[in-house]
């Protein structure tokens, strides 16, 4: 784990694993997919904001 105000660590290979709320994500899956794995949650007002100051909101 790193030292630090959120949820990172680095695996063995010394790549950076963040871990977020799904609702933070600005990545997109389809509807039947989130259904697979029980997820509904809507995006937080954050994750749109940056999605929207990116143009892809």
């Amino acid at each position: 784990m790193l030292d630090a105000d959120f949820l990172d660590h680095l695996d063995p290979w010394a790549k950076r694993i963040e871990v977020v709320e799904y609702s933070d994500r600005q990545f997109t899956k389809p509807p039947d997919v989130l259904r697979g794995v029980g997820l509904h949650t809507p995006r937080s007002e954050r994750a749109l904001k940056e999605l929207h100051s990116k143009g892809m909101g």
